[in-house]
């Protein structure tokens, strides 16, 4: 999740109050079939009105095109050469929203939304939007170049546990705007309008790090609830002002190529440019890490991005899977979940090509990430497609010490504050003395500060493995971003 949502306790005040109101969204129903499960509460108040004067002109999108380049990305390349950074390097992911929500701004943990909805509880609650606004600042502060919004809990099985069956697909499509919004309003006060883009951030539709509750509910609901949703949920981040999509903590390929799909039906005029973000472990069915399985996820979905069309004549036969081997993988639980045989959509024969210009894995510890890009690497067909096509490869890790939470099946509603520590060998936390602090003051304690040097020697492994995009994950705040910053560019 840029991950945006682990369960972390604050310190800071809330710094102001907020200025923006929901502009209403009207969501186009979904297909007949569908029957998510809803629930009926009652709802935090919002009063739609215009915000023209706070927000910039609608995203309109970039056409389809089968060129591999990306005008996103080639042009910050382009920069950090001219300025002499780091040769390698693209472009630096912000950290953690959730953590600058709960720890920095005191975005409560324990209330009837955040078990719910995660930091999406920083949208509902008017109260909490500037909130919302000085995190990100924070991180284009820190050095961030790509922005996160906050809209990893805007998704279809979040919200039918806060709002009733009437409301919660508009109530979830307008927050996924306004998370939009709110980030290009932190670009925009930050000054950094040139050289910031804001990243539309699409999770798992059911539950990250667990891809048997993603195979039970595509059983049930069918492939096209996947595609829909990710469609209207793509849709309304795009229309609040979204540079781009970002698909992260994504359980499997097909989970994957389900979101490209609902993406594809975007209008021409709003195709986007497209991250995909497979969860870093690439877990199993027994939820056990398998990452070196992501260089098949990798080849399947190659065929959907744009820059297949590109490739040599056989580079492309020798990436492209066979019906077999897709059968294969299937049947000895190698890298396919859904039996090829019934996922219509995610076998189609010939896929629509999109944008895709990084692709990743992200929400992991570092080493179980480095797995995964080193077997991408050490695929010598994707290695060259890689180098020919100029892909990006994005890689952002968990510096909270999650892992146990994860092998032992991971739920939202069971997360706790008080379970979540930083791994010391990440992150060490630097003490008030060290950092030149009163520490007399009861009432006000002194913020906690942290180095993130383990952190980033495992980030500069990553990049040694391919990565051009670094940024952090679950636990990583602006301080662990500024470090990336400094070491690479």
């Amino acid at each position: 999740m840029t991950a945006v949502q682990e369960n972390v306790a604050g310190d800071s005040p809330v710094k102001g109050s907020d200025e923006i109101n929901i502009l209403q969204s009207t969501s186009t129903a979904p297909p007949d079939e569908m029957d998510a499960a809803t629930s009926t509460t009652t709802r935090t108040s919002r009063t739609a009105s215009d915000t023209s004067d706070l927000l910039p002109e609608q995203h309109t999108g970039t056409s389809k095109s089968s060129s591999s380049s990306s005008t996103l990305f080639r042009k910050m390349k382009a920069d950090n050469l001219q300025n002499g950074k780091h040769k390698q390097m693209t472009a630096l992911l912000d950290g953690s929203m959730g953590r600058q929500l709960c720890e920095e701004f005191k975005l409560p943990t324990d209330d009837f939304w955040f078990p719910k909805i995660w930091s999406a509880a920083a949208l509902v609650k008017p109260e909490f939007h500037t909130a919302v606004v000085e995190a990100h600042k924070s991180y284009i502060e820190a050095g961030a170049t790509l922005i996160t919004t906050n809209s990893f809990g805007t998704q279809p099985t979040f919200y039918p546990r806060a709002f009733g069956e009437d409301e919660w697909e508009s109530r979830m499509l307008a927050d996924a705007e306004l998370s939009s919004k709110l980030a290009v309003q932190a670009r925009n006060e930050a000054n950094s309008t040139n050289d910031v883009k804001i990243i539309g951030s699409l999770p798992s539709l059911f539950e990250s790090h667990r891809p048997d509750i993603f195979l039970k509910n595509v059983e049930e609901k069918g492939e096209e609830f996947v595609v829909h949703y990710y469609h209207k949920i793509a849709e309304a981040l795009l229309r609040g002002g979204a540079d781009a999509i970002l698909f992260e903590t994504i359980n499997c390929w097909e989970e994957a190529a389900l979101g490209l799909e609902g993406i594809s039906r975007l209008p021409q005029e709003m195709q986007p440019e497209i991250i995909v973000a497979l969860e870093g472990a690439f877990r199993n069915l027994n939820l056990k890490p398998n990452p070196h399985l992501s260089a098949h996820a990798f080849r399947a979905l190659l065929p959907r991005f744009a820059l297949f069309d590109t490739l040599p004549e056989h580079l492309a036969t020798a990436v492209s899977l066979s019906p077999e081997e897709h059968a294969t993988a299937f049947e000895e639980k190698k890298g396919n979940l859904l039996d090829p045989k019934t996922a219509v959509i995610c076998h189609k024969a010939e896929p629509a090509k999109l944008q895709v210009s990084c692709f990743g894995f992200n929400c992991a510890p570092p080493e179980e990430i480095l797995d995964s890009l080193r077997a991408v690497r050490n695929d010598s067909v994707l290695h060259e497609i890689v180098t020919v096509s100029g892909l990006e490869l994005c890689a952002y890790a968990n510096v909270n010490d999650r892992k146990e939470a994860h092998d032992n099946g991971f739920e939202v509603r069971k997360d706790r504050a008080s379970a979540i520590k930083k791994r010391t060998d990440l992150a060490r936390e630097i003490s008030p003395a060290e950092n030149g602090a009163a520490t007399d003051d009861k009432e006000n304690p002194p913020k906690k500060h942290y180095a993130y040097d383990g952190y980033v020697d495992l980030v500069c492994e990553m990049v040694d493995a391919g990565a051009t995009i670094v940024g952090g994950c679950c636990g990583c705040g602006p301080e662990g971003i500024h470090a990336l910053g400094h070491r690479f560019f």
